[in-house]
């Protein structure tokens, strides 16, 4: 009887020192998927499950707005807009020492939504992410600030500490 009850509790405990001895950096993981009972998709993953010891980044919806620019300038196109939304993304993301692997979940944010523009979002957001999405969701709205806005997209992350 005691040796039933010894044995799983010493299998336990060596697992327990061998985790607490593994370093952190080992242990640490951001995994990215869909469970196999959920539909796929190259848009966005349903699920993030982070291990990492980190600190949380939260950016604000970032606008077409270029720096030195007080507004969008008219015509600017959904491509052109979600490229420049992109790089002020990096750009925030690279104040705060963190990289789009790093980003565990976005909201995108487009005004007078067709399907069609789904696949010209979807494709410069992959890009992006180098097909490594995080969960996601897409939300048409009516309507955006600033004046000329299409598109924003906010994002959290999470930066290892060191």
């Amino acid at each position: 009887m005691r040796t039933r009850i010894v044995l799983p509790l010493c299998a336990s405990l060596l697992a327990i020192v061998a985790w607490v001895l593994t370093p952190a950096e080992a242990r640490a993981e951001k995994r990215k998927f869909t469970p196999e009972t959920l539909f796929t998709s190259n848009d966005f993953n349903h699920v993030v499950v982070s291990d990492v010891p980190a600190s949380l980044v939260f950016i604000s919806a970032q606008s077409a707005i270029a720096a030195g620019e007080s507004g969008i300038e008219d015509g600017l196109s959904l491509q052109q807009q979600t490229k420049r939304v992109l790089a002020n993304l990096g750009a925030s993301l690279e104040a705060a020492g963190a990289t789009p692997d790093d980003i565990v979940r976005i909201h995108i944010y487009v005004t007078n939504y067709e399907q069609m523009e789904g696949t010209i979002v979807g494709r410069q957001v992959r890009k992006f992410f180098n097909n490594r999405m995080p969960a996601s969701s897409f939300i048409p709205v009516n309507s955006l600030l600033p004046k000329n806005s299409r598109i924003q997209i906010d994002a959290e992350a999470e930066v290892e500490d060191k």
